[in-house]
């Protein structure tokens, strides 16, 4: 895992959960999140997906809907697009 990456998703000993650290209008938070990803009916991801099927994108989109409040106050369902 690229060592910018490390810094911002925190392992957890607990299976399953992740700690995510992002910076919130200045302030640095930890989300704790589950791996329970939305998948459509086809099983694939709903929302961000990577080319190379790395778990990173997904988690740290799920940790800024948790931050948001949903998925859907991510304009479009998009993390690029918070404010």
């Amino acid at each position: 895992m690229n060592i910018f990456i490390r810094k911002i998703i925190l392992m957890n000993n607990i299976s399953g959960l992740y700690r995510v650290r992002l910076c919130n209008q200045g302030i640095w938070q930890v989300v704790t999140i589950d791996d329970m990803l939305p998948v459509s009916t086809s099983n694939s991801l709903v929302f961000s997906r990577s080319k190379k099927k790395q778990l990173f994108a997904p988690l740290i989109e799920k940790a800024l809907a948790k931050m948001h409040g949903s998925y859907m106050t991510l304009k479009s369902g998009m993390s690029i697009y918070v404010f």
